[in-house]
This record gives structure tokens, sequence and C-alpha cells, in this order.
């Protein structure tokens, strides 16, 4: 299912005023979210998150132990108005930071940010390296199929007299020209990850 169909879907279930039907569980103690009427954050569809508003600003809490020997810790979020997502951090058992967060910034301004230490010592592990090469190779891959598709859309433009900096989306010719390459590259779209 693509990312505009599961937007789709959740716009239907959605009132004329943006939140979500009733009866929706809290992911993680089971509660019915805003039953009260009095957390409207937590089904309003702009900040759902799928917790209630007490397991958000739980304390933090371990997840699991990676790989790497890191400990990843779920921790409330920073600035609950700005986003209400709880935090992920990973901390190596032997660093002093708080849950592999540290502050930044001054006064009001002040947020967390992942440890640098902890941080650098994950990545650094053999086998989270070799992962996060084989997803940067993906990646490049991806964005090599996406410049070719690009060249071959403008390529196909010129031919039919579109200048190349009419070459947009909104023009119905190159809209058509844009879906004809995107078909004609499908299965290769679906081998680097991307739903068609």
């Amino acid at each position: 299912m693509s990312i505009q169909q599961n937007w789709e879907e959740v716009r239907s279930l959605m009132d004329n005023r943006g939140f979500l039907p009733r009866g929706i569980k809290c992911k993680s103690c089971g509660k019915v979210l805003n039953t009260d009427g009095g957390n409207p954050a937590e089904s309003y569809l702009g900040t759902f998150t799928g917790i209630c508003q007490k397991c958000e600003s739980a304390p933090p809490f371990r997840v699991e132990t990676l790989v790497s020997g890191a400990v990843l810790w779920s921790c409330p979020p920073h600035c609950p108005s700005w986003r209400r997502d709880r935090e992920t951090y990973l901390q190596f058992p032997d660093c002093t930071c708080s849950n592999g967060r540290e502050r930044e910034g001054y006064g009001y301004g002040q947020h967390f940010k992942q440890c640098p230490r902890c941080s650098e010592r994950h990545y650094a592990h053999p086998v989270i390296a070799a992962q996060e090469a084989a997803k940067a190779t993906k990646f490049q891959a991806y964005s090599l199929l996406l410049k070719e598709m690009d060249a071959e859309v403008r390529k196909r433009a010129k031919r039919l007299g579109i200048a190349d900096g009419e070459v947009k989306a909104t023009n119905p010719v190159v809209k058509k020209l844009m879906d004809d390459v995107v078909q004609e590259n499908k299965e290769r779209l679906v081998e680097a990850g991307m739903a068609v």
C-alpha cells in the first residue's frame, strides 16, 4: 500500500474537524484515547501518535539492547506542544549521559540531542557499519535511478519541443511522459524499495 493510499484511508476515518473516531485504544496501555474529551491531541489527526498522554509523558524506559551493546531508550518528547511522539536514544551502559541524551542550547531554548559519544561508538560497530553501508548503497542506487528517469523525461520533452525550464508535473504532456517513464521502470523502482 502506498503512502497516498494510507493517507486516503486515514482521511476517510476522520470527521470534518480532523478528529479520528472514538474507540481507538492506546498502543501502550490499551486505554481508549480522549475518552473524557480533555485530551484532544490524542485523537486529532495532526497530533495523533497512537498513545495516550500518560504513556507519552511516562519516564524513559529500555526498549532493547542492540547488537552493538548499546541500549535503546524510549523517552518522553522534549517539546510535546511541537511534537508528541516519544523519542529514542542510544546509550552504552558505561557512558555518563542521561539515557543516551545530552542537553543542548540555553534557557528556554534547551532541548535534548543524541549523545555523540554513544552514537559514534554504535555506528562504528562492524555489524552496524555494514548495515549502514548497505542502506547507503541502496539509497545511492535509488537516487541514480531517479536521475536517469528525470533525464529520460527531459529528453522526451525536448523531442516534443518543450523547453527544459517548462518540464513540470503541472504540464499534462510532461505528466504523461513521467507516468510512462515510471511504468517502464516499475520493476527497477520496486527493487529499489519504492511502491509504484
